[in-house]
């Protein structure tokens, strides 16, 4: 709700939802790519030279990494079998696959692509996983002794389905790429293929088959000269509290090495920690400015400044799902202080969401006292309603402005509560969400979710 405070006093607006009711209370230097490998997998027994292999898989299975077979589907590119696969024979019974292929060993640097493509079957009926990790200990092979160890290969660079939904492995060949970051100076080391499956083979719940085709490593050549990164660009500006935004470079080059940096006031700069690649994905809760010092060799040039600002509090506020206010799961009323409104069902959009900040005066209500509120819902079934205002009017509903009052149950459809509305809660205008639903309790941090 839009909350005007004055001292010790807040003014309350409102706006409502069937489901949720909202009350207003550029580089100078030269790169040529050269590519290290470029793997079509024609031929896989034995493996490609420089490639490697070892199954961890606990209990070990009947299959390894094997060639692609054109019955389940044939290769992106080339020979129908010109791919390599693995499958939930990797282990036997319910196991764990950990089945590992090393690519050959290379000098790994910064702005290097890795890109190849994968697949499942066609209609996945069990969860798929591969990981793409990385070593810098030179030709090492060394993944650890068991089906849950990495061994060198500490650096994951890319996991596919890592939460094993059996959806969430692409079921026709899709290229992935890998830009590498975190080694500044070349070094020698292996990339490796994880197909990594917990609950798999035969008797597990997981695992079915995956196929790997146009593995391709291009390495950038060193940089020369000093980087001129041009303009700082930012995927949104002004942004709200606490939301992802992404910082890139209008000309980020190659083989090159970032540092992004903040400043409060666009003069005295701190370095962003873990802030190393050429794009830079952060939130903010204040007004900040941003560069990227870009660094070959001796040589650094320096992003122009960005100030990314703060929008206001009310184009921040988050939008409930929508909601076809089925069994009356509805609002009907909502009375606190002065304010009494009456809803109805709300095409929104979303559905089931009304915004009365424009059209409901706001209430006065008062910081560091009770605020009587009542809300009334139909008595069909048992309704749920959950409060939020923004006392620190920062555009979002955070858990500690939530209050719960309860259910319908026994009362005639007539909910009352009290808000007690903190003592430090700034005066001035905020606002108040008010949600309904069926059966279930709302909790601190469902004012938009649920």
């Amino acid at each position: 709700m839009l909350l005007f405070f004055t001292p010790k006093k807040i003014t309350a607006l409102c706006f409502r939802s069937l489901l949720t009711f909202f009350l207003l209370f550029s580089f100078a230097l030269t790169s040529k790519a050269q590519v290290l490998f470029n793997e079509d997998f024609a031929t896989v027994s034995p493996l490609p030279a420089g490639w490697a292999s070892q199954n961890l898989s606990n209990p070990v299975g009947s299959t390894g990494w094997f060639q692609g077979n054109t019955s389940v589907f044939p290769s992106q590119a080339g020979a129908p079998t010109a791919y390599i696969g693995a499958n939930f024979n990797n282990t036997s019974g319910a196991g764990t696959i950990s089945n590992w292929l090393f690519m050959p060993n290379i000098s790994i640097k910064n702005g290097d692509v890795f890109t190849f493509y994968t697949r499942t079957v066609s209609a996945p009926a069990f969860a798929d996983r591969l990981q793409v990790r990385m070593s810098l200990n030179g030709a090492s092979t060394n993944a650890g002794a068991n089906e849950s160890s990495v061994g060198d290969f500490t650096t994951l660079l890319l996991e596919i389905n890592p939460s094993l939904s059996p959806s969430g492995y692409p079921n026709a060949w899709t290229q992935f790429t890998v830009t590498i970051s975190g080694v500044p100076t070349p070094t020698s080391g292996r990339l490796a293929f994880r197909y990594f499956v917990t609950n798999a083979g035969p008797a597990g719940s997981n695992s079915d088959y995956i196929g790997i085709d146009e593995a391709k490593y291009t390495a950038t050549a060193a940089c020369s000269g000093t980087p001129a990164p041009g303009a700082t660009n930012s995927t949104a500006n002004p942004v709200c509290p606490g939301t992802n935004f992404t910082l890139s470079l209008a000309d980020p080059g190659a083989g090159v090495n970032y540092q992004w940096q903040s400043s409060p006031d666009g003069t005295t700069w701190t370095d962003i920690a873990g802030a190393t690649n050429g794009t830079l994905t952060i939130n903010q809760n204040v007004a900040t400015y941003y560069h990227c010092n870009v660094t070959c060799g001796a040589n650094t040039g320096t992003s122009t400044a960005l100030q990314v600002t703060m929008a206001s509090p009310t184009a921040c506020y988050c939008l409930p799902g929508a909601s076809d206010c089925t069994d009356d799961d509805m609002i009907t009323r909502v009375r606190i202080s002065t304010l009494d409104n009456a809803s109805a069902c709300s095409a929104g959009p979303p559905a089931g969401y009304s915004n009365y900040t424009s059209s409901v005066a706001a209430p006065t209500v008062y910081s560091g006292a009770n605020n009587p509120i009542t809300v009334n819902v139909p008595t069909t079934w048992t309704e749920q309603v959950g409060v939020w205002i923004d006392y620190n009017q920062n555009g979002q509903f955070e858990a500690a402005e939530f209050t719960n009052l309860g259910s319908n149950a026994g009362n005639g459809g007539v909910l009352n509560g009290t808000i007690v509305i903190p003592s430090n809660a700034p005066n001035g205008t905020t606002r108040m969400r008010v949600r309904v639903r069926f059966s279930t309790a709302w909790t601190s941090g469902q004012a938009c979710t649920g």
